[in-house]
């Protein structure tokens, strides 16, 4: 399944945008190759796929099918963002206690987490082997108000 999902080229109009292949080299050596267009690598999709790989993932697991096959065409996705966009969406009312630093580019807000709070968050990321980015991912999702 690897291979053929390398070798096929995206096709806008007719093929999915996004194609991910979980698999099982043995027990608890596991992994996954996804194969993604350009279009869908901003951090709006990233997290979409995130949350897709993560369902699979837990439905594997738990040792339940994970052989739903789930499709997005550009179409989708810019209706997706396009109705995103226009709901109101639930601003987290916690206040972050790290101190908040300007960053230079784009006018984004950073927190300076510390040398105590990075080597913890690396330690948890070394031990599940799971990247920074889908450490935050989760976390932030965590945090959001219901």
């Amino acid at each position: 399944m690897g291979r053929s999902l390398r070798s096929n080229v995206f096709l806008l109009r007719e093929l999915a945008i996004i194609s991910v292949c979980l698999f099982r080299v043995r027990d608890n050596d596991n992994g996954y190759l996804v194969k993604i267009h350009h279009l869908n690598s901003d951090s709006w999709s990233i997290n979409l796929l995130t949350d897709h790989i993560r369902q699979a993932y837990l439905a594997l697991m738990n040792g339940e099918s994970s052989n739903e096959k789930v499709e997005y065409t550009y179409k989708d996705c810019v209706k997706l963002e396009s109705e995103y966009l226009e709901r109101e969406v639930p601003y987290t009312t916690r206040s972050a206690s790290y101190d908040r630093i300007e960053c230079v580019r784009r006018k984004k807000t950073c927190f300076y987490l510390g040398t105590e709070r990075s080597a913890a968050i690396k330690a948890v990321t070394l031990s599940r082997h799971c990247s920074v980015h889908a450490f935050f991912v989760l976390f932030t999702r965590s945090m959001k108000v219901k």
